[in-house]
C-alpha cells in the first residue's frame, strides 16, 4: 500500500501495527527501522522528497515541537 502511496505523490506513514513481519516471504520480523528505510528507500526510486519532522507536524496539524517544549517547561 505504500509503495502506491509513494508513486502515486501521497503521504505514507508506517509503524508496526501495520506490518507485523518485514517481508511476507521470509517472515522476518519487522522493526520501525527497518519499515522505516524500506518507504525511505522507495520514495528516493520515485523522486520523492522526505518531510523533515517539522512539516510532518504542520502536515497533520501539530503545535511546532518548540512551542511543546515551552509549554511543558512553564
Amino acid at each position: 500500500m505504500n509503495s502506491l502511496a509513494v508513486v502515486m505523490g501521497g503521504h505514507v506513514r508506517v509503524g508496526l501495527e501495520d506490518a507485523i513481519y518485514e517481508d511476507g516471504e521470509t517472515k522476518r520480523p519487522a522493526t520501525n527501522a527497518g519499515l522505516i528505510d524500506r518507504v525511505v528507500r522507495l520514495a528516493c526510486a520515485a523522486g520523492r522528497r522526505i518531510a523533515t519532522p517539522e512539516e510532518t507536524r504542520q502536515l497533520i496539524g501539530l503545535a511546532p515541537a518548540a512551542s511543546l517544549r515551552l509549554r511543558r517547561a512553564a
